[in-house]
């Protein structure tokens, strides 16, 4: 990426490495060239501190950090003052299921449920209502254990919203609000 870059949109297109991002989790930066050994990682805000940045200048953060933001599916940036490079751990979209060796990539047991599901939306053009009902039910079961899966790995993992202050604001908010 260019010096005094914002936001990255471009990279976000179709045919570019962050297409499809729908969560970031981490972002990193390390200036072009040096080893990938210099990566530092960026903090992540809910809306970006303000900056005396001038095109051209040195940007000059007072927070002294790298920071992000995720707004409206868009990653913006706090500007650097070199060229550096980028990536990203996050969620993206799966692919497009195009070939029959395609990979679904979703979830290993998804595979059972998209049979099932495709059973049961043939037996609905075919007109048999068998088809549909038990290839449906098997499907919703095989959806329900998916989804029973996913919200016990998430069971053990706590989130903070943050802490309040003397005033009764949350810590590191600005203004009134």
């Amino acid at each position: 990426m260019l010096a005094e870059t914002s936001d990255l949109t471009e990279l976000q297109k179709p045919d570019q490495p962050f297409f499809g991002l729908v969560n970031p989790l981490d972002l990193e930066a390390k200036p072009t060239g040096a080893p990938e050994l210099r990566y530092f990682m960026g903090r992540r805000y809910d809306i970006l501190p303000n900056s005396n940045y001038a095109p051209g200048g040195q940007p000059m953060n007072y927070w002294g950090r790298f920071g992000w933001e995720w707004r409206s599916y868009v990653i913006y940036l706090t500007p650097l003052s070199f060229n550096f490079d980028i990536r990203i751990r996050g969620e993206f979209r799966p692919p497009a299921l195009v070939k029959d060796s395609d990979v679904i990539t979703l979830h290993p047991q998804m595979v059972v449920a998209l049979a099932f599901m495709t059973a049961a939306l043939i037996g609905g053009e075919r007109i048999n209502a068998s088809y549909v009902q038990n290839y449906g039910s098997e499907a919703e079961k095989a959806l329900d254990d998916i989804s029973a899966t996913l919200v016990r790995q998430q069971q053990g993992t706590s989130s903070r919203v943050g802490r309040m202050g003397r005033r009764g604001n949350l810590l590191g908010r600005r203004g009134s609000w």
